[in-house]
C-alpha cells in the first residue's frame, strides 16, 4: 500500500520547515504520496519550506507523488534531492495547483550504471500566481536513463517558469536523456518562461 505523508496547515502567519528522508534499501520498493493542504481559506500568508531526500540502493524502486493544494495566500518552496545506485529506478509525479508562489526543485544524481529516473509534472497557474519548476539531472555513470515531461496551463496574470538542466559527465557513455515541456496560455497577460539546458561532456549518448 502507498505511504502517505499528509501535511495540514492550520496556523496563519507561520513558517513551516519540513525535512523528509527516504532510504530505499537493496531490492526494496515503495510508493510515497507527499500531500500539502490547508484547512482554512485565508488571505493571511504563510510559508512552507520542504526538503525531501531520497537515497536509492541497488535495484530499489521509489514512486514519489507530490500534490500542492494549499491556500491562495501560501508560499511553498520545495526541494527533492535524489541519489541513485545501480539498477535503481526513481519516478516522481508532481501537481501544483494553489498558492501565491510555488517553487519545486528536483535534483537527481545517477551515480551507478543502469540507474533510471523519470520526472513528470503538471502545473496550473491562474490569477497572479507564480509557479516555478526547476530540475537538474546528472548522469555520472554509463548506461543511465532519464526522462522528464512537464505540462503547464497559465491563465489570468499568472506566470510560470520551467528550468530543466541535463548534465552528462565524461564517464556516462551510452546514456539516454529526454526532456520535454509544453505550455498552454489561456489569456493575453499570461506568461511562461521555459529554459531547457544540456551540458554534455562525452560522445556516444542520446539526448533530446
Amino acid at each position: 500500500s502507498p505511504i502517505e505523508l499528509l501535511f495540514i496547515t492550520t496556523e496563519e502567519n507561520s513558517f513551516i520547515p519540513i525535512r523528509n528522508i527516504i532510504i530505499a534499501e537493496k531490492n526494496s520498493h515503495a510508493v510515497i504520496i507527499e500531500k500539502y493542504i490547508s484547512l482554512k481559506q485565508t488571505v493571511t500568508p504563510y510559508f512552507t519550506n520542504v526538503v525531501t531526500e531520497c537515497f536509492l540502493a541497488e535495484q530499489s524502486r521509489i514512486e514519489h507523488y507530490k500534490l500542492l493544494e494549499e491556500r491562495e495566500a501560501s508560499t511553498h518552496i520545495g526541494n527533492i534531492l535524489v541519489e541513485q545506485q545501480a539498477k535503481s529506478e526513481f519516478s516522481a509525479y508532481s501537481i501544483a495547483l494553489q498558492g501565491t508562489l510555488l517553487r519545486s526543485d528536483v535534483t537527481v544524481k545517477l551515480c551507478q550504471p543502469d540507474a533510471e529516473c523519470h520526472l513528470k509534472g503538471l502545473y496550473y497557474a491562474q490569477n497572479k500566481q507564480h509557479i516555478a519548476q526547476q530540475t537538474i539531472i546528472e548522469h555520472a555513470s554509463p548506461q543511465t536513463v532519464s526522462s522528464e515531461f512537464y505540462k503547464g496551463i497559465i491563465d489570468g496574470d499568472a506566470r510560470a517558469v520551467f528550468d530543466g538542466k541535463l548534465i552528462v559527465r565524461e564517464k556516462a557513455i551510452k546514456s539516454c536523456a529526454q526532456q520535454l515541456n509544453k505550455n498552454l496560455l489561456l489569456s493575453a497577460a499570461a506568461e511562461v518562461i521555459t529554459k531547457p539546458q544540456l551540458e554534455i561532456f562525452v560522445d556516444d549518448i542520446q539526448c533530446t
